[in-house]
């Protein structure tokens, strides 16, 4: 027995076993392609097909998500995703490909969007249907975030946003992506975290080698999306339709 499993609470200690005898029924077939070491190299659509169904496979047998409430996808458990995570690492399973959903998007969308937008957004990004990325680094702004120049302008009812993203992984697969840009310019620090869907953002691959992290430029250019998503606080939360195009 491992330290962790000697710490279990009653509930971890039956949710653990459960996860050993499903993870022992359902562990998934080999692949087919060859996959890279980590979900931020996926390069084909073999691959990401490959990840989406073990990822989905996990959640509908409750090993995803099982520490968020049964209202937004969750499994309504406490400190159980723990306990699924050591038990999916012990059997080897693959990784799940929604990496910057699952540690990024999730926690954010969940403290901080309202109850309808958890309920639109968490079950699909759980389950791997809905791939997310970030946009946070640019070509005259990598690690000085304080730089960025990417503009959201509301007009009436819509925002319009404008920009150029790089180095961003899994966007020519994504659903969505955590933008950061601003929608003030009167102030350098003045930067905001949003949620948009990615259709409707022009992706241009700038490099493509199975042996090399994708990385893309985004030509942020939107049409603008209706404020539905937008969590009442313009510097939290908003969202667009998705929409994608590549050139």
């Amino acid at each position: 027995m491992s330290a962790s499993a000697r710490k279990d609470s009653p509930e971890q200690a039956e949710f653990r076993q459960y996860c050993r005898d499903w993870l022992a029924a359902n562990r998934p077939p080999d692949p087919t392609v060859r996959l890279p070491l980590s979900a931020l190299e996926i390069m084909t659509d073999a691959q990401l097909s490959y990840l989406q169904a073990w990822q989905k496979a996990a959640y509908d047998a409750g090993l995803v998500g099982c520490d968020y409430p049964v209202e937004v996808g969750g499994g309504g458990r406490k400190d159980c995703q723990r306990v699924a995570n050591e038990e999916m690492l012990a059997a080897r399973t693959p990784y799940f490909p929604n990496v910057i959903g699952l540690g990024m998007a999730a926690p954010t969308v969940f403290y901080h969007a309202t109850d309808a937008l958890k309920q639109r957004l968490l079950p699909r990004l759980f389950s791997g249907e809905d791939i997310w990325c970030q946009g946070f680094s640019e070509p005259g702004a990598g690690s000085d975030l304080a730089s960025v120049q990417t503009f959201a302008e509301r007009k009436g009812d819509k925002w319009v946003i404008n920009g150029h993203k790089v180095w961003t992984s899994l966007a020519h697969f994504a659903e969505w992506m955590i933008l950061l840009l601003r929608t003030d310019k009167s102030h350098k620090y003045g930067g905001n975290c949003h949620m948009v869907p990615n259709h409707a953002l022009i992706i241009h691959a700038l490099l493509h080698g199975e042996d090399d992290f994708q990385k893309s430029l985004m030509i942020v250019n939107s049409c603008g999306w209706d404020t539905d998503c937008n969590s009442g606080n313009v510097g939290c939360l908003l969202g667009i339709k998705n929409g994608l195009a590549g050139i």
